[in-house]
């Protein structure tokens, strides 16, 4: 039995269950509902909140605090671009997320990754290790291809529209490529005890695994 099957079968007590009941239950449209939820809740907040910041009098409470009427729009005005941003991002995040779940997305990559394994000679195609190894490659590139766009207009309009930016080209092009080196320098040994703990700590590895979380979290 493969690793992500021991995985499922073990957390999920899927063995436990009368055959056909995994199969059939909708768990994609169960974790697309889930998500939608949560977006939904959150954006409810965040729009009563952005209600709240379009208007633009000042409270007697911050008035209190010797803010001037300029400081206190500029403030405001900053504040209501963020969050428009930001519910944009979260729009755009969830039903890109919903398409690649429901779409299947990570099988068809896994399934990709595994062929790139078996044709690349000094890769074990029997391996599990080195196929998740091309899959996060892949994912971290495909991620940051997507995320790059708001991060060119985060730093480069909304900032410098609030006088907030002192990115250069340069030193955004530096931080980006830092971000996806420090990911592939430190994932690599993070997945391979995730994989060797759940191939070798028996029925209870996932014990071991919450230990390492805990441990990663802390640091």
């Amino acid at each position: 039995m493969c690793i992500r099957d021991r995985y499922m079968g073990n957390i999920m007590g899927i063995e436990a269950l009368p055959p056909g009941v995994y199969s059939k239950f909708p768990f994609l449209w169960f974790v697309a509902a889930v998500n939608i939820s949560k977006w939904g809740f959150d954006t409810y907040l965040n729009l009563r909140q952005l209600k709240r910041l379009r208007i633009e009098k000042m409270p007697k409470q911050v008035a209190s605090l010797n803010f001037s009427e300029e400081e206190f729009l500029k403030e405001r005005r900053y504040s209501k671009d963020k969050m428009n941003y930001r519910l944009f991002q979260d729009a755009f995040n969830l039903v890109l997320e919903t398409i690649l779940l429901v779409s299947r997305y990570s099988a068809f990559l896994w399934g990709i990754c595994r062929q790139i394994v078996i044709q690349v000679g000094f890769l074990d195609s029997e391996s599990e290790f080195h196929t998740a190894l091309v899959f996060i490659f892949i994912e971290v590139w495909r991620s940051k291809l997507i995320s790059i766009p708001f991060s060119i207009y985060h730093s480069f309009v909304l900032e410098a529209r609030h006088g907030f930016n002192k990115k250069t080209v340069k030193t955004f092009i530096k931080d980006e490529a830092l971000s996806v080196l420090l990911i592939l320098i430190f994932v690599p040994p993070i997945l391979y005890a995730i994989l060797w703990i759940m191939a070798n700590a028996g029925d209870k590895f996932y014990i071991y695994l919450e230990i390492l979380i805990g441990v990663l979290i802390l640091f």
